[in-house]
């Protein structure tokens, strides 16, 4: 037989060459018999005929062979052919668009029902979501509270909390009014100055109506809040997954998010504290083959094989997988033999049963996150992991600007920064140094007095350090630019 492989790869022949090396096996093997004189093998003799008709299929044969290996090649596999090898024959299936997911917190009544599926929009993109689950407005695993007294003059009162993952017990927030107290604005106020002279976790202010908002300060945290029988709390903010409606969903800032859709008595708003990712489409063929290849070569309970795990998960789009070894907690709160998972995007439930089926037993998993899992015997497992936790940062900065600045100079370099931002990972930290790449990716300007920092913070040079569950965050409107327009 024939080679049909050398070093380039697979020999493909061509009807001339083919027919040709047939001649020339035939008269070595005829050679016998022709004595010296020439085969015939022209298309008018039998022998040619019969080279030509036994040629071509050959030669389709060897034209097909590159395809059918290419087929099989991990690296280079596209469309239906890597869905067949990775999908069919690997067991790893390509994956489909997702929703846009994200947080919102609900604020309404006591004892409120607000279904799974109500709907909410974000009132600059029209994009609508649908809560993922039941939301019963109450005192435990909320974000805050709202607290009414009907009382006046001298009374003691008194505050308890607690923040899941956090602070089990706090300490009591007592608050004694006066007689001067003589009216419940007064009282309230009383409430407020004690609120946030007691607690490092909670904001309180005062409402129009006099009653006192209370809330932990960290909106992705929850909590547990009682009071002594003088105060009521009336309403809490509650915490709540959403998805889009459709596949197409654009971003969401924080704060866009704030239209109730399915009217509900007794649920009173809503917003999105964090930035809220849009919709992801069909996996591309090359992170599809990057995917693939690594889930296929990658170890049970080790970080690739659960990193591989999330990335099955339809809507996941980042997961960060941070172990500790030491025998110490980190100050992140990673125990000894811990694992670290924040995942953006994607179902929780979903999710939970990836990590579940990922990390080996025994390890100790931390985040603020928790999913009951069944084993296949239906035994109960708790899995947890985080969210990341968005850090919006605030940038400012003095131009002088030269003749060729474009006349939307500005708009140019505060969509640049918004860009770059969008493109760090989370926990990656912003370098102070590198905020005039993309800055000076618009020409006709020097800046000068670059500054930076978290919104509402002080702005300097120093380099924005985040943990390993934090993403930072920059809108337009949070970039100030001074200087000639």
């Amino acid at each position: 037989m024939a080679d049909i492989f050398n070093d380039s790869g697979i020999i493909v022949e061509g009807l001339d060459e083919v027919r040709s090396n047939m001649k020339a096996d035939a008269e070595v093997k005829f050679a016998d018999i022709l004595n010296g004189k020439p085969l015939r093998a022209d298309d008018s003799s039998i022998l040619g005929r019969l080279f030509a008709i036994t040629a071509k299929p050959k030669v389709e044969t060897s034209e097909l062979l590159p395809q059918i290996l290419a087929a099989f090649d991990a690296n280079q596999v596209e469309d239906q052919q890597a869905d067949n090898l990775f999908g069919q024959l690997w067991g790893i299936p390509r994956l489909s668009p997702s929703q846009a997911t994200g947080l919102l917190i609900l604020s309404g009544d006591i004892g409120t029902l607000v279904a799974k599926g109500s709907e909410v929009t974000n009132y600059i993109t029209g994009d609508s979501y649908s809560i993922d689950s039941d939301v019963t407005f109450g005192n435990v695993s909320v974000n805050g509270v709202v607290i009414e007294n009907t009382l006046t003059g001298a009374n003691t009162y008194r505050i308890n909390y607690s923040i899941d993952g956090l602070l089990s017990e706090s300490a009591p927030i007592d608050i004694q009014t006066t007689a001067t107290d003589t009216t419940v604005r007064l009282v309230a106020d009383r409430i407020v100055d004690a609120i946030n002279s007691q607690s490092a976790y909670l904001t309180a202010t005062r409402n129009n109506d006099n009653t006192v908002k209370v809330v932990i300060t960290d909106q992705s945290n929850v909590g547990t809040f009682t009071t002594t029988p003088n105060l009521s709390i009336i309403k809490s903010y509650s915490q709540a997954y959403a998805t889009s409606v459709t596949f197409n969903a654009k971003e969401s800032k924080a704060g866009q998010v704030t239209s109730i859709k399915t009217s509900t008595s007794g649920w009173d708003s809503v917003t999105n504290p964090f930035y809220i990712f849009p919709s992801v489409g069909t996996e591309s063929d090359e992170d599809y083959r990057y995917r693939a290849k690594l889930q296929k070569g990658s170890a049970t309970g080790k970080c690739n094989s659960i990193i591989m795990a999330l990335k099955s998960v339809r809507g996941v789009t980042y997961e960060n997988v941070v172990a500790n070894t030491s025998s110490n907690t980190t100050g992140s709160g990673i125990t000894n033999n811990g694992l670290s998972v924040t995942v953006l995007g994607g179902n929780e439930d979903e999710i939970a049963l990836a990590l579940f089926n990922s990390v080996g037993d025994g390890i100790g998993m931390v985040g603020d996150v928790v999913k009951q899992v069944s084993d296949i015997n239906g035994f109960p497992h708790l899995v947890r992991f985080s969210r990341p936790k968005t850090r919006a940062l605030q940038i400012s900065m003095s131009l002088v600007v030269f003749p060729d600045f474009p006349s939307n100079g500005k708009s140019l370099i505060r969509q640049a920064l918004v860009d770059y931002f969008n493109n760090l990972n989370v926990g990656e930290d912003i370098y102070y140094s590198r905020l005039s790449d993309p800055i000076n990716s618009v020409k006709g300007f020097a800046f000068r007095n670059l500054k930076i920092g978290y919104v509402g913070g002080t702005l300097g040079t120093d380099d924005i350090v985040l943990n390993h569950n934090e993403l930072a965050t920059l809108s337009a409107e949070d970039i100030i630019i001074g200087g000639s327009s």
